[in-house]
């Protein structure tokens, strides 16, 4: 909102839409809510939320430096006490 023409300028430059720039906006307010939480859960979602950010604004993080969303999502369960469904270790079998 407080880029004036981010309309016509964002197809011009190629920047992210308006939606997912909010999107990003909104991860990184949680971001910083977390850092004071503490936990290793809040740790795994502030990750999650780092690479979200990323792909939102088109933000390129290579391969060998992201962790998976599952590997992520099982680490923040983990780190709840939440027990993993009992099929979600089935796909590895196929």
């Amino acid at each position: 909102m407080l880029v004036p023409g981010y309309s016509f300028w964002g197809r011009v430059f190629f920047l992210p839409a308006k939606a997912e720039v909010n999107e990003a906006a909104s991860c990184l307010i949680t971001m910083s809510n977390l850092v004071n939480s503490g936990g290793n859960a809040a740790l795994e979602q502030m990750i999650k939320n780092a690479q979200d950010t990323s792909d939102l604004l088109g933000i390129y993080i290579p391969a060998h430096s992201r962790v998976s969303d599952e590997l992520l999502q099982m680490a923040i369960r983990h780190s709840l006490g939440i027990k993993a469904p009992e099929n979600e270790g089935d796909h590895e079998a196929e």
